[in-house]
């Protein structure tokens, strides 16, 4: 008695599969391969972005100028957001490190001087009782905002750049462009912002001294290459290009301070709201156990 295929009613012959499985079969794998040459391909454009994002940071340094046109010729705004986020995330961790040893000096500042009124009272036979400050920063909170501010500051940046350059002296080029030389540009940032984060060791003042110089980097090799890329009138090129990064620069600062206020008064606000809140209302309580409670 002849047999049937289950699937597809064909006769079947002793110890040959049907066509219909092997049909399924070659779809199955023809499946896989597609699925295992997407991710490989997925791989390989992540691995060409990164390898994009060093080549920009290596030649930043060397040729400025060439390196912000090239990546505006390429126009590849998957790395310029790279570059862009790395920046916001480097902003983020060095300040918050800076912030961090303010702080920490400023409380320790305090604690020695709370040590020498303990010794001094208990030199005159009375016990003030004061106890060292302790106060941290969370890490995740301050990081998350300055880095989001960053983020913001950048993005304004630019779309001040496009307005001045772009549509007030009608300047080549769509917001894209400007996002990309910006993003490339930033690097120089990037990299003066980690000097400055480690010289703080050293001395604040040395390292606002690299962030200024990181600035002025930047303003002279942007505007180079705003120079050679826009098609503005001669006589109206260096104003254009100067107001658009000044204005750019300013604006973009004082969103990003002003957001940073807003986060570090709300906080020590709710701080000092809590301590008060929990504050014993015994009349012997000290301004150290209110400190102490930050």
């Amino acid at each position: 008695m002849a047999k049937f295929c289950s699937k597809c009613g064909k006769p079947l012959v002793d110890g040959v599969p049907c066509d219909c499985e092997k049909q399924e079969v070659k779809e199955e794998t023809e499946k896989v391969q597609t699925e295992n040459k997407s991710a490989s391909d997925v791989k390989q454009i992540g691995i060409n972005i990164v390898d994009q994002v060093y080549k920009t940071i290596k030649k930043i340094f060397k040729k400025p100028v060439d390196t912000i046109k090239n990546d505006a010729k390429e126009g590849n705004v998957k790395k310029a957001w790279i570059l862009v986020i790395i920046n916001s995330v480097v902003f983020g961790l060095a300040f918050y490190f800076v912030l961090n040893n303010l702080i920490n000096s400023v409380v320790m500042t305090a604690n020695t001087l709370i040590s020498a009124i303990n010794t001094l009272s208990s030199f005159a036979g009375d016990s003030v009782g004061a106890s060292n400050i302790e106060m941290k920063l969370p890490f995740i909170r301050v990081f998350l905002c300055l880095a989001i501010s960053m983020f913001i500051g950048n993005l304004i940046l630019v779309i001040i750049q496009k307005i001045v350059s772009g549509l007030i002296f009608r300047g080549k080029g769509k917001v894209k462009d400007f996002f990309i030389v910006h993003s490339s540009a930033s690097v120089i940032n990037t990299i003066s912002i980690i000097i400055a984060a480690i010289l703080t060791i050293v001395s604040v003042k040395i390292s606002l001294i690299i962030i200024a110089l990181g600035i002025v980097f930047y303003f002279v090799n942007i505007t180079q290459a705003y120079i050679d890329i826009m098609e503005i009138k001669s006589s109206k090129l260096g104003f254009a290009t100067s107001l658009s990064i000044i204005l750019g620069y300013v604006v973009s600062i004082f969103v990003t301070l002003v957001i940073i206020s807003v986060f570090v008064f709300s906080y020590f606000a709710n701080m000092a709201s809590n301590s008060f809140m929990n504050m014993p209302s015994s009349s012997s309580s000290s301004l150290t156990d209110i400190l102490n409670d930050f």
